[in-house]
């Protein structure tokens, strides 16, 4: 009688195992389907892309290809890695419906860049908002309908003090945040009040143009004066010898944002200056992009390390910065 207790009980294991499998299968291949992000609008959201191909990923691309950087969830854990894919399939993110992502962002994907011009620089802000806004708000699905499933499911994996909980908790706090700004960035847009914002833009000369980038963070600082600012960042390369890196802000947190850029604002020293671009890029931002041949010429170990490094910025660990992780050429 024993035995066989213990056979329907590896049995219903087995079944529950199956089933839970198949439950994260269902939760991260599903078909999602989105509506539009502009204020009001129900139509079908397309493929938009938060870097421009003809603005962005084209300069960088190697026979029509970059690297990206991959922030992948399986059954037992969320990857990090870096993958090859075609520019068409790079940066894209359910934002828009394709009349708004047309009409929203003519200026950017189809005009030359213009430091002058207050609407294309808040175009890329706002862009860069509208891709960390649905980022997240994708976490927080999935991470909602995992952690329900771990209890529904009534695994041994599920610990309601654990880490399911403690990353839907993450992802929940990361989302309000977006969430309580996206109106106001809507009513910027609406009503074209484009130099709300502040922007400040660094040049960078190299020899070929290497990364793309268009992020949105918060700075998560402890004074209480500034804890609610974020910082919109993206690097356009605008010709095979130039790129811009562009920061955008409120223009109430001007002096903390300036003081935080500091060593790449007032610094004069080019290298200095992209060693420390570098830095903010992998310490804050997932959504950006590299030249295929650059990245390989890392070499494995480096990548490796880079990597290490992403993770553990991420999990707010102790790893390293080295000055050999500079993602400029």
């Amino acid at each position: 009688m024993p035995n066989g207790l213990d056979n329907k009980i590896n049995h219903c294991k087995a079944v529950m195992k199956d089933k839970y499998q198949a439950l994260y299968f269902k939760v991260f291949n599903r078909k999602r389907i989105r509506v539009c992000l502009y204020p009001n609008c129900k139509k079908k959201a397309i493929k938009s892309h938060s870097v421009s191909n003809k603005r962005g990923l084209d300069l960088i691309s190697f026979k029509r290809h970059v690297m990206t950087l991959n922030l992948k969830h399986n059954i037992t854990s969320r990857d990090v890695y870096f993958e090859k894919k075609g520019v068409f399939e790079s940066s894209i993110f359910l934002g828009f419906c394709d009349d708004h992502d047309r009409e929203i962002f003519d200026q950017i994907d189809n005009f030359a860049f213009d430091l002058s011009n207050n609407e294309q620089l808040f175009l890329f802000a706002y862009r860069a908002f509208m891709k960390s806004y649905y980022f997240h708000y994708d976490n927080l699905e999935t991470d909602s309908e995992l952690l329900i499933s771990n209890k529904i499911l009534g695994l041994e994996k599920f610990d309601p003090l654990g880490p399911d909980l403690l990353e839907y908790t993450r992802s929940y706090y990361s989302f309000m945040y977006r969430y309580e700004l996206k109106s106001e960035f809507d009513n910027l847009l609406v009503n074209k009040d484009f130099s709300a914002l502040e922007y400040s833009a660094v040049e960078i000369n190299h020899d070929s143009p290497t990364i793309a980038l268009s992020d949105f963070f918060s700075l998560n600082c402890e004074d209480p004066i500034f804890k609610n600012s974020f910082l919109v960042f993206n690097i356009l390369p605008v010709s095979k010898k130039k790129s811009i890196a562009l920061f955008s802000y409120k223009k109430e947190d001007s002096v903390y944002i300036k003081e935080f850029l500091a060593d790449i604002l007032d610094e004069n020293d080019s290298i200095i200056k992209n060693i420390s671009l570098s830095k903010l890029i992998l310490e804050n931002c997932d959504n950006f992009f590299l030249n295929p041949v650059f990245y390989s010429n890392w070499g494995y170990s480096k990548q490796k390390l880079v990597l290490d490094y992403i993770v553990s910025c991420s999990n707010n660990g102790g790893a390293l910065f080295s000055n050999e992780f500079i993602l400029f050429k």
